[in-house]
């Protein structure tokens, strides 16, 4: 029981938030390398805005994610009409 009681104050330790931004910038980095074209870094952009439009409707935002939100709100409002923008593939081809 002493070491789990132990465990439990040493977890209460960690910096929460810090982790979540070493993690954010961990992520950064390693797409950052295969992203090779301009259409690669919309798309990946288009996807880190939609994981983020989930996470508020979920209330599961970080500081980090409300503030990265707020820089690309105008962005994210004008994913409906982007979206439309890039082509279909065909059925079966995925």
């Amino acid at each position: 029981m002493k070491d789990y009681i132990a465990y439990v104050l040493s977890a209460e330790k960690i910096e929460k938030e810090a982790v979540f931004t070493e993690l954010a910038g961990l992520e950064k980095a390693a797409f950052q390398p295969l992203l090779k074209t301009p259409e690669e870094n919309t798309l990946h952009a288009m996807s880190s805005d939609l994981a983020l439009a989930g996470k508020s409707s979920d209330f599961a935002m970080t500081p980090d994610e409300w503030a990265e939100m707020e820089k690309r709100l105008d962005q994210i409002h004008a994913l409906p009409s982007v979206s439309p923008r890039f082509p279909r593939l065909p059925r079966g081809s995925h």
